[in-house]
Protein backbone atom coordinates (compact mmCIF):
# COMPACT_ATOMS: atom_id res chain seq x y z
CA UNK A 1 0.00 0.00 0.00
CA UNK A 2 1.25 3.45 -0.85
CA UNK A 3 -0.18 6.91 -1.32
CA UNK A 4 0.00 6.59 -5.13
CA UNK A 5 -2.25 3.51 -5.13
CA UNK A 6 -4.73 5.26 -2.77
CA UNK A 7 -4.83 8.32 -5.05
CA UNK A 8 -5.30 6.12 -8.12
CA UNK A 9 -8.26 4.30 -6.58
CA UNK A 10 -9.94 7.04 -4.52
CA UNK A 11 -8.49 10.34 -5.77
CA UNK A 12 -6.10 12.70 -4.05
CA UNK A 13 -8.55 13.85 -1.39
CA UNK A 14 -9.73 15.20 0.84
CA UNK A 15 -11.75 12.00 1.12
CA UNK A 16 -15.26 11.96 2.57
CA UNK A 17 -17.46 9.09 3.73
CA UNK A 18 -21.19 9.44 4.25
CA UNK A 19 -22.92 7.45 6.98
CA UNK A 20 -26.62 7.07 6.14
CA UNK A 21 -28.70 6.68 9.28
CA UNK A 22 -32.17 5.23 8.85
CA UNK A 23 -34.80 5.05 11.55
CA UNK A 24 -37.86 2.84 11.01
CA UNK A 25 -39.90 5.41 12.92
CA UNK A 26 -38.88 9.03 13.50
CA UNK A 27 -37.96 9.09 17.21
CA UNK A 28 -39.21 12.67 17.59
CA UNK A 29 -42.54 12.59 15.75
CA UNK A 30 -43.22 8.83 16.12
CA UNK A 31 -44.36 8.77 12.47
CA UNK A 32 -42.93 7.26 9.30
CA UNK A 33 -39.28 6.57 8.62
CA UNK A 34 -36.58 9.17 9.08
CA UNK A 35 -33.12 9.33 7.63
CA UNK A 36 -30.13 11.57 8.15
CA UNK A 37 -26.46 11.69 7.25
CA UNK A 38 -23.17 12.05 9.03
CA UNK A 39 -20.23 13.07 6.83
CA UNK A 40 -16.69 12.16 7.84
CA UNK A 41 -13.67 13.91 6.35
CA UNK A 42 -10.74 11.53 6.46
CA UNK A 43 -7.24 12.47 7.59
CA UNK A 44 -4.72 13.71 5.04
CA UNK A 45 -2.84 10.84 3.42
CA UNK A 46 0.52 12.17 4.60
CA UNK A 47 -0.64 11.73 8.22
CA UNK A 48 -2.64 8.47 8.31
CA UNK A 49 -2.30 6.63 4.98
CA UNK A 50 -2.79 3.06 6.26
CA UNK A 51 -5.89 3.71 8.39
CA UNK A 52 -7.51 5.88 5.70
CA UNK A 53 -6.79 3.31 2.99
CA UNK A 54 -8.15 0.43 5.08
CA UNK A 55 -11.30 2.36 6.01
CA UNK A 56 -11.96 3.42 2.40
CA UNK A 57 -11.52 -0.17 1.21
CA UNK A 58 -13.94 -1.55 3.83
CA UNK A 59 -16.52 1.17 3.11
CA UNK A 60 -16.27 0.80 -0.69
CA UNK A 61 -16.86 -2.96 -0.37
CA UNK A 62 -20.02 -2.37 1.66
CA UNK A 63 -18.71 -4.12 4.76
CA UNK A 64 -20.24 -1.57 7.13
CA UNK A 65 -23.69 -1.72 5.54
CA UNK A 66 -26.24 -2.53 8.26
CA UNK A 67 -23.87 -1.86 11.17
CA UNK A 68 -25.36 -0.74 14.46
CA UNK A 69 -24.66 2.27 16.65
CA UNK A 70 -23.82 1.51 20.27
CA UNK A 71 -22.67 3.60 23.21
CA UNK A 72 -19.67 2.36 25.14
CA UNK A 73 -19.65 5.43 27.39
CA UNK A 74 -20.83 9.01 27.49
CA UNK A 75 -17.63 9.86 25.60
CA UNK A 76 -18.28 8.05 22.33
CA UNK A 77 -20.62 6.28 19.94
CA UNK A 78 -19.33 3.09 18.32
CA UNK A 79 -20.22 1.79 14.87
CA UNK A 80 -19.58 -1.91 14.58
CA UNK A 81 -20.60 -5.15 12.92
CA UNK A 82 -22.35 -6.25 16.10
CA UNK A 83 -25.72 -7.59 17.17
CA UNK A 84 -27.54 -8.33 20.39
CA UNK A 85 -27.94 -11.92 19.17
CA UNK A 86 -24.84 -13.76 20.44
CA UNK A 87 -25.51 -16.62 17.99
CA UNK A 88 -25.14 -14.25 15.02
CA UNK A 89 -22.19 -12.25 16.32
CA UNK A 90 -19.51 -14.32 14.61
CA UNK A 91 -21.19 -14.29 11.18
CA UNK A 92 -21.08 -10.49 10.99
CA UNK A 93 -17.27 -10.60 10.93
CA UNK A 94 -17.10 -13.26 8.20
CA UNK A 95 -17.34 -10.77 5.28
CA UNK A 96 -14.42 -8.78 6.72
CA UNK A 97 -12.35 -11.96 6.95
CA UNK A 98 -13.38 -13.20 3.49
CA UNK A 99 -12.19 -9.95 1.95
CA UNK A 100 -8.85 -9.99 3.74
CA UNK A 101 -9.56 -7.65 6.65
CA UNK A 102 -8.53 -9.99 9.44
CA UNK A 103 -7.09 -8.05 11.12
CA UNK A 104 -8.43 -4.90 9.43
CA UNK A 105 -5.16 -3.04 10.02
CA UNK A 106 -1.72 -4.50 9.46
CA UNK A 107 -0.32 -2.32 12.26
CA UNK A 108 -1.42 0.30 14.79
CA UNK A 109 -0.88 3.51 12.86
CA UNK A 110 -0.65 6.56 15.10
CA UNK A 111 0.23 10.17 14.43
CA UNK A 112 0.38 12.76 17.23
CA UNK A 113 -0.33 15.44 14.60
CA UNK A 114 -3.84 13.98 14.15
CA UNK A 115 -5.09 13.74 17.75
CA UNK A 116 -8.33 12.56 19.33
CA UNK A 117 -10.78 15.41 19.93
CA UNK A 118 -14.51 16.01 19.82
CA UNK A 119 -16.05 14.46 16.66
CA UNK A 120 -12.83 12.63 15.76
CA UNK A 121 -13.23 9.17 14.22
CA UNK A 122 -10.96 6.33 15.35
CA UNK A 123 -10.68 2.59 15.00
CA UNK A 124 -11.45 0.77 18.25
CA UNK A 125 -8.88 -1.53 19.71
CA UNK A 126 -6.76 -0.08 22.46
CA UNK A 127 -3.56 -2.08 22.87
CA UNK A 128 -4.41 -4.69 20.23
CA UNK A 129 -4.74 -4.29 16.47
CA UNK A 130 -7.72 -2.02 15.83
CA UNK A 131 -10.89 -2.32 13.77
CA UNK A 132 -13.20 -3.02 12.08
CA UNK A 133 -15.29 -1.26 14.75
CA UNK A 134 -14.74 2.47 14.94
CA UNK A 135 -15.94 5.22 17.21
CA UNK A 136 -16.83 8.90 17.08
CA UNK A 137 -15.76 11.00 20.07
CA UNK A 138 -18.66 12.95 21.57
CA UNK A 139 -16.58 15.13 23.87
CA UNK A 140 -13.13 16.68 24.07
CA UNK A 141 -12.60 14.60 27.20
CA UNK A 142 -11.75 11.66 24.91
CA UNK A 143 -8.37 13.26 24.16
CA UNK A 144 -7.68 13.58 27.89
CA UNK A 145 -8.51 9.92 28.38
CA UNK A 146 -6.12 8.99 25.59
CA UNK A 147 -3.38 11.16 27.02
CA UNK A 148 -3.78 9.57 30.46
CA UNK A 149 -3.97 6.02 29.10
CA UNK A 150 -1.12 6.76 26.69
CA UNK A 151 1.53 7.40 29.31
CA UNK A 152 2.85 3.83 29.02
CA UNK A 153 5.19 3.56 26.02
CA UNK A 154 5.97 0.65 23.74
CA UNK A 155 9.44 -0.42 22.52
CA UNK A 156 9.44 2.42 19.97
CA UNK A 157 8.53 5.17 22.45
CA UNK A 158 4.94 5.48 21.22
CA UNK A 159 1.89 5.46 23.53
CA UNK A 160 0.78 1.89 24.18
CA UNK A 161 -2.90 2.77 23.82
CA UNK A 162 -3.15 4.55 20.49
CA UNK A 163 -6.34 3.82 18.61
CA UNK A 164 -5.81 5.18 15.10
CA UNK A 165 -7.62 8.51 14.71
CA UNK A 166 -8.32 8.79 10.97
CA UNK A 167 -11.15 11.28 10.44
CA UNK A 168 -13.39 14.04 11.75
CA UNK A 169 -17.17 14.42 11.49
CA UNK A 170 -17.73 17.62 9.48
CA UNK A 171 -21.51 17.37 9.01
CA UNK A 172 -23.96 15.74 11.39
CA UNK A 173 -23.01 17.02 14.84
CA UNK A 174 -26.72 17.56 15.63
CA UNK A 175 -27.48 13.96 14.61
CA UNK A 176 -24.76 12.66 16.93
CA UNK A 177 -26.21 14.68 19.81
CA UNK A 178 -29.65 13.33 18.91
CA UNK A 179 -28.33 9.76 18.94
CA UNK A 180 -26.59 10.36 22.25
CA UNK A 181 -29.89 11.44 23.82
CA UNK A 182 -32.01 8.60 22.44
CA UNK A 183 -33.46 6.03 24.79
CA UNK A 184 -30.98 3.24 25.49
CA UNK A 185 -31.48 -0.46 25.83
CA UNK A 186 -30.98 -1.16 28.74
CA UNK A 187 -32.71 2.11 29.83
CA UNK A 188 -30.47 4.72 31.41
CA UNK A 189 -27.37 2.64 30.87
CA UNK A 190 -24.64 2.24 28.35
CA UNK A 191 -25.36 0.09 25.37
CA UNK A 192 -27.47 -0.12 22.26
CA UNK A 193 -29.76 2.60 21.05
CA UNK A 194 -33.25 1.31 21.77
CA UNK A 195 -34.91 -0.11 18.67
CA UNK A 196 -37.80 2.07 17.54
Amino acid sequence: MNVISICFRYGEGPHHVILDIRYQVDPQTKTGPRSSQIIIELAPLDLMPHAVHSFLDMVSRGLYNGCLFAFGSRFLVAIAPETRDANRQRELFVPFEEQGFNPPLAYQEYNPDYPHEIYSVSFSGGTSISGPAFFIALTDEISELHLKSGTALDDHGLPLRREPCFGKVVIGHEDLEFLQNMERDPPGGLGWIKKI
